[in-house]
Order: structure tokens, then C-alpha cells, then sequence
């Protein structure tokens, strides 16, 4: 009986952790979906909206760091703080985006 119950917990742990690996995984690929609109609405010049949809992105993925860097750059052709705009090209860059060092580099030269 007692290995009875063993297994079966082992069995719902099992389901538990494959449910979460799950869950992760599609958040992934919901923040990737989210970012594509982000980068779309950029596209179009709707910077506030890319923002949004960015920020959602992070949400779901914070290692996304080109939603960082995309963010970064919709904000700044949105007239964002500086601020903001450093530490989403600093996020980026430690998540390995280099290139957000150097446009970092040229907006503090502005």
C-alpha cells in the first residue's frame, strides 16, 4: 500500500513538473509572438503600442533581450526618458545584444 502511494506520488510530481516545463515553454513562444507584433507596430511608426506589446513580451520571456533592445529603440523614436532607454539597451547587453552597448554609447553622445 505504501508503495502504492509512493508511485503515485512520484506519478503526480512527474505530471506536475512536465506541466510546468509546458507552461514555460509556450510562455516562450507567446512572449516570441508578442515581440513580432512589437516589431510590426514599430514598423507602422506606432511606437507607444510596440512598447506595450514589448513589455509584454519580458513579461512572459525576461531573457528575451531583443524585446529589450526593441523597446529601447521604440521609446526613443517615441520621445521616451533616457533613462528607460539606457537601462533596456544595459538589460540587453547583458543578456548578450552587444550591439546594444554601442547604441548606447551613441545616445549618450546626443
Amino acid at each position: 500500500l505504501a508503495e502504492d502511494a509512493r508511485l503515485k506520488a512520484d506519478a503526480m510530481k512527474l505530471i506536475a513538473e512536465t506541466d510546468i516545463a509546458a507552461a514555460e515553454q509556450s510562455g516562450k513562444h507567446l512572449a516570441a509572438i508578442i515581440y513580432a507584433r512589437g516589431c510590426i507596430m514599430a514598423a507602422y511608426g506606432r511606437y507607444q503600442d510596440a512598447v506595450s506589446a514589448f513589455d509584454e513580451a519580458v513579461l512572459l520571456d525576461s531573457e528575451l533581450a531583443e524585446a529589450y533592445y526593441n523597446r529601447a529603440l521604440a521609446r526613443l523614436n517615441a520621445g521616451g526618458e533616457m533613462r528607460d532607454i539606457e537601462s533596456d539597451l544595459s538589460h540587453a547587453g547583458q543578456l548578450g545584444l552587444h550591439a546594444a552597448y554601442s547604441l548606447m554609447k551613441q545616445t549618450r553622445k546626443k
